[in-house]
């Protein structure tokens, strides 16, 4: 697809999403968009944000409002097992149930993104691990360690992101096994941790599912 196609495609965003490519020059914005956005099947149609393992950080908010700019997040799971009475994703991703699932294919459809940012040549940006879940689900990370591999692969492609965060209320996972602690060593991993409580008996009756803070 040439440039005037690309053009005329990002032509059909809403405002808020033209808003993502402030700041950007033609260039970075029409890989950004390739990258983003897939073509409509129908003439005239609005192009949609692609389906991606490392996708765009999409808050659900007014970007022209909000400048937060492109960044990313990336998981291998769906939902939570945490149980917080609290949780914002629960109005949103009631599709998945009420337990966490593992994103079937993930790993294949991670590498399958990374090949694309290598060959767009995309500027670095954020990465969250992540948005709407915990990557540190104690029982399906402990049985698939699908977050072990996006965090090895991190650190050969470490290049492409400005800076990684982890958010997460699970963090003892990071030190309870060498394999790990090897991953993240000199990976320059920021992690977050969620600590809605100061007393543990408030955690068990808010959180359920979360390791209590103490």
């Amino acid at each position: 697809m040439n440039s005037k196609e690309l053009t005329d495609l990002r032509e059909r965003l809403s405002e808020s999403d033209h808003a993502l490519f402030q700041g950007l020059d033609d260039s970075e914005t029409e890989r950004f968009f390739s990258y983003l956005f897939s073509v409509p099947k129908k003439p005239d149609s609005v192009p949609s944000l692609r389906s991606q393992a490392i996708a765009l950080y999409d808050p659900f908010c007014d970007r022209r409002v909000y400048p937060i700019g492109i960044m990313r997040q990336s998981a291998p799971y769906s939902f939570c097992n945490h149980g917080c009475s609290y949780c914002y994703g629960r109005n949103y991703l009631h599709q998945f149930g009420r337990s966490a699932t593992v994103k079937k294919g993930f790993r294949r459809a991670f590498y399958r993104s990374w090949e694309a940012m290598k060959s767009l040549n995309l500027p670095p940006r954020h990465l969250s691990m992540a948005s709407s879940t915990d990557v540190f689900q104690e029982k399906l990370e402990k049985e698939h360690r699908h977050t072990l591999y996006m965090l090895q692969r991190l650190r050969e492609y470490r290049d492409l992101f400005s800076s990684i965060c982890i958010l997460t209320k699970n963090p003892g996972m990071l030190l309870d096994d060498p394999a790990y602690v090897a991953a993240v060593k000199n990976l320059g991993l920021e992690v977050q941790v969620s600590i809605a409580f100061w007393r543990d008996e408030m955690g068990r009756r808010l959180e359920p599912g979360a390791p209590v803070v103490s």
